[in-house]
């Protein structure tokens, strides 16, 4: 039997000879545009169709397939870019000098596309970048917006370390911005005993980590020390003038003080209940009409013990950040929160896989109001009861899940707090 004789390198050429084919008339296309615009004065057009049908060739022979290339062009074409260069250099230059960055900005990102090496484009397209940043930063001085001229003088330092009087400045900014805070002893009302330590040390623990470069804190040990060599004691600084003239004896320019309002506990024991429900088993029954025998399910009636508990720990909390130098009360919130933990349970002593909730009258005798509830979600609900927790969290660790969030609270408000504003 006869077979075609597959021509391999007739079929690997067919799409390369359709690609020269279809490319040949893309370049012949550009070339006719970047002509006429060449002819006609307009830079912008034959730069940039040139760049086109130049690339546009590079794709098409890296294929491995050659297409005519009017490389007679090339000079006309350098002559048309460093045309345009010039025009685009100077347009950027008199917006530069109008101050007008952003526009200018554009430019040079043009240029550098086209020539990165062009004249000092590279130096003025800095310029461009950083001297508005400079500038809202001498601005932010001006206005003792202290923080933002940092971050502002931060940003140049960090495009050129070297520019102007940046680094100076931001460093005079960073002075002028920093703010002390002191941690006063906070007050605790409730009997629960160590709830303001806590408190206080959780507080001052997150607000050091989040603090930034503005914020410094003196915590209770410096305190004592300062407090001491002045021959004062904490005794009694609770209040809002004394604890403003305890902070302006050691240097603070705010005081933060706390007072534990309330810690309330709410406990339901855990109280076992007994339930009514329905346990089923299949029954072997014979089909008098096939003589086979089949399974059918029952019903018989049972009781499980179902448990249920809580426990509810509620903290409230009040908090002061006072200016040491005014006595002003510069930010004040009270915080409440309230964990909870709840078991509900169940215990069987059959296979309580096979329970079905339900209700019934007599466990022995059946009545129409008896109920068997033997849809798929119910009998899965009551199912999950048997895995579910048997444990209370504990009065602490509720206390404890308290104090963290309270004082994640308390001192985001702290670390994120801006005397600027």
């Amino acid at each position: 039997m006869w077979t075609p004789k597959l021509d391999c390198d007739s079929a690997d050429k067919k799409p390369k000879v359709a690609l020269k084919t279809s490319g040949q008339h893309v370049i012949d296309d550009q070339e006719s545009i970047f002509f006429k615009a060449f002819n006609s004065g307009d830079k912008k057009t034959a730069v940039y169709t040139f760049i086109d049908m130049r690339n546009f060739r590079d794709r098409v022979v890296s294929y491995k397939v050659d297409v005519s290339y009017p490389s007679m062009y090339d000079d006309d074409f350098q002559q048309v870019k460093n045309e345009y260069l010039e025009e685009r250099f100077a347009a950027a230059n008199i917006l530069l000098g109008n101050e007008d960055f952003t526009a200018s900005e554009i430019i040079f990102n043009e240029i550098m596309q086209l020539q990165p090496d062009y004249k000092d484009v590279a130096s003025l397209k800095k310029y461009a970048q950083i001297e508005p940043i400079y500038r809202k930063g001498v601005e932010a001085m001006k206005k003792e917006k202290y923080r933002q001229a940092y971050y502002s003088f931060e940003s140049v330092v960090n495009k050129q370390d070297d520019y102007k009087d940046s680094k100076s400045l931001m460093q005079q900014a960073l002075q002028e911005a920093q703010y002390t805070i002191a941690f006063l002893p906070f007050e605790n009302v409730t009997y629960e005993r160590g709830a303001a330590e806590r408190l206080s040390a959780k507080i001052l623990n997150e607000v050091l980590q989040n603090k930034g470069p503005f914020l410094k804190v003196i915590d209770r040990q410096n305190i004592d020390v300062l407090l001491k060599e002045q021959k004062l004691g904490m005794i009694g600084v609770v209040d809002d003038k004394s604890a403003a003239n305890a902070g302006n004896i050691i240097g603070a320019k705010a005081v933060l003080i706390g007072k534990v309002l309330e810690i309330k506990v709410s406990e339901s024991p855990v109280v076992a209940q007994k339930t009514k429900g329905y346990e089923s088993y299949l029954i072997k029954k014979l089909n008098p009409q096939t003589g086979q025998y089949y399974n059918e399910t029952a019903y018989k009636k049972v009781i499980y013990t179902d448990y249920n508990g809580s426990r509810n720990v509620t903290c409230s909390f009040q908090y002061k950040l006072i200016s040491a130098e005014t006595g002003e009360i510069l930010m004040s919130n009270i915080i409440s929160h309230t964990e909870s933990s709840s078991v509900h349970y169940a215990n069987y002593d059959g296979d309580y896989n096979l329970l079905y909730p339900g209700t019934w009258q007599s466990q022995t005798q059946s009545s129409a109001s008896d109920v068997i509830r033997n849809n798929s979600s119910e009998k899965n609900q009551l199912k999950a009861l048997f895995t579910a927790p048997r444990v209370l969290d504990s009065r602490e660790n509720l206390l404890s899940t308290l104090y963290d969030k309270i004082g994640n609270t308390a001192a985001k408000a702290v670390y994120t707090y801006n005397p600027e504003n």
